[in-house]
């Protein structure tokens, strides 16, 4: 089997064919190909999509897809949505229930909820993929969602409920139960509910992170903690739209970095991809080290490659604000993170990260300040978990990792 896509960027005011992808599969193998057109080749304002699609003429050729155009299709939580409506329509119909390819799931993702700037269409056509004609709903339906997407959790989902959940929830990463609202000024926002399946208030947590980042100084998207149904919901503006709902390109360090799912590399690669093609190298380079310091004082040892980003402007990549941030209590994870502090250690040590400090252009007195601005932040971990809806016994169960001697050392 062989498909053909134009793949377009909507950047700008502009929306452009950069190329063509060739998906093929044979057996149980995916390969994928790739070409810029000439005119993205030519355009003032071209970038690489890919390190393994470097801005020249030629066909590119990989396994599966480029990593390119996995950042803007469907992770876990998409891939079960889409996989459920498949099954339900090869029942209704009386056929087997297809095999989803890679390509398949790009293309299934609602077009105007897709994660980044790129778009999609078949070969020759206008028609962006996939359309739709439900709309994005506003935030005022996420009872609705909540519901909807709690039934699809216990197994219980309607027809109705996928129907309702798939245009907002599909496009979306990760493996947490999610889906896209249009928030009360009409921005596209990321809605996560909590799932049957949590040890602890996932939402109220990440909200309690996210308040802690702001205020250490760390870049981070508009959020809300909402209640919706008595259950706690967290709300994030999408941070790949400008204020006018303009797409703006995204790729994750994955990404950037060439990587694989589950390898392991270090904070300092993501630092070389802002030293190698950064629009503000100096400025991002301070926040991503203050953003692993916040990682390691807040026991967010989750920081692997999906959850770190780039969003581009016309002078090269920018650092995209913090996301998926979330603290792991030692008993259920060692304090050891996804990506390693310096060359090879992954323990979290505040000694580790102001060893390599001076690599993202921090003196010693610049890097004591910005370590003790972030613990007196993180400092008030409880108050600011309490304000956001946590019980006495869930703030206990979540203090190992907070309160450990990292903590102690960055605010002496």
């Amino acid at each position: 089997m062989e498909r053909t896509l134009d793949v377009h960027i909507d950047w700008r005011g502009e929306t452009l064919q950069v190329g063509r992808l060739w998906a093929r599969s044979k057996g149980n193998k995916e390969t994928s190909s790739f070409e810029y057109t000439d005119r993205w080749r030519r355009h003032p304002y071209a970038f690489a999509l890919d390190p393994l699609l470097p801005l020249t003429a030629g066909t590119f050729h990989t396994e599966g897809l480029f990593n390119a155009f996995t950042d803007p299709a469907p992770d876990r939580w998409g891939r079960n949505l889409l996989l459920r409506r498949e099954r339900k329509r090869a029942k209704a119909e009386g056929r087997p229930a297809r095999t989803l390819l890679d390509i398949d799931f790009l293309t299934l993702v609602e077009d105007e909820n897709r994660l980044g700037a790129l778009r999609f269409a078949e070969a020759g056509e206008a028609t962006f993929l996939a359309h739709t004609d439900q709309a994005i709903p506003p935030i005022i339906k996420l009872a609705k969602l909540l519901s909807a997407t709690t039934r699809i959790l216990n197994d219980k989902e309607s027809d109705d409920d996928l129907r309702l959940v798939l245009a907002p929830g599909a496009s979306l990463g990760g493996a947490r139960p999610k889906a896209a609202v249009i928030d009360a000024e009409g921005h596209l926002t990321i809605a996560k509910f909590p799932s049957p399946n949590d040890d602890w208030p996932v939402p109220r947590w990440e909200a309690t992170a996210m308040t802690l980042a702001r205020a250490a100084g760390i870049d981070v998207p508009d959020f809300a903690l909402l209640v919706i149904q008595k259950r706690p919901v967290f709300v994030m503006r999408r941070f790949d739209r400008d204020e006018g709902g303009r797409r703006i390109p995204f790729i994750s360090a994955l990404t950037a970095l060439a990587a694989s799912d589950g390898d392991t590399r270090s904070y300092l690669e993501l630092l070389d991809v802002l030293r190698t093609d950064g629009a503000a190298p100096e400025r991002d380079a301070a926040q991503l080290w203050r953003r692993m310091v916040f990682n390691v004082l807040i026991s967010n040892t989750d920081d692997h490659l999906r959850n770190h980003g780039y969003l581009r402007d016309t002078g090269g990549w920018l650092l995209a604000p913090a996301y998926d941030l979330n603290p792991m209590p030692i008993d259920v994870k060692p304090r050891h993170h996804a990506l390693t502090l310096d060359e090879a250690d992954d323990a979290s040590s505040i000694d580790t990260a102001m060893a390599v400090a001076g690599q993202f252009g921090l003196k010693p007195a610049a890097a004591h300040t910005i370590a003790a601005e972030v613990a007196a932040a993180v400092l008030a971990w409880r108050e600011v978990a309490s304000d956001n809806g946590l019980s006495s016994a869930q703030i206990e169960r979540m203090a190992s990792a907070f309160e450990h001697a990292d903590l102690a050392k960055a605010a002496a």
